[in-house]
């Protein structure tokens, strides 16, 4: 915990002010999570979203490297795409996705930008998904 103190600080909120404030930073150790994902069997297309930014780069634990994916029912991620809200990424499966089948995606190295991946957090790095047709 890193521990700051300031001589002086005027709130944006008011006109009162302080001499003595203290702030504390608490480092974050708690990786992305998957908050919502989506298929489609058409294109083979996966939408991923998570609960924080995550890392770009393509680098080991970035969001954008499809060998930090993987999923079960024989399929794996050929391609991943982050967007521009760093929290949602776009994959691309192997093959198709049969329609009403369970999809349990895994990315246990994606890493939030603090550097904490859903591993090290200790949080289980999966999140279950059922595939529905598309209605044209």
């Amino acid at each position: 915990m890193a521990r700051s103190s300031l001589q002086w600080f005027r709130s944006a909120c008011s006109t009162a002010s302080s001499t003595n404030v203290t702030l504390n930073v608490v480092a974050d150790t708690f990786g992305p999570t998957v908050v919502d994902a989506g298929c489609d069997a058409v294109d083979r297309g996966i939408r991923v979203v998570f609960s924080e930014p995550v890392v770009s780069g393509g680098g080991d634990n970035a969001a954008d490297n499809a060998l930090n994916y993987s999923l079960d029912q024989g399929l794996g991620i050929a391609s991943a795409l982050l967007l521009s809200d760093n929290k949602t990424v776009l994959l691309t499966a192997t093959d198709v996705l049969t329609p009403l089948t369970l999809y349990n995606p895994a990315y246990p190295n994606v890493a939030d930008t603090a550097g904490a991946t859903a591993m090290e957090s200790g949080r289980r790095p999966d999140y279950r998904m059922r595939l529905h047709q598309r209605h044209s």
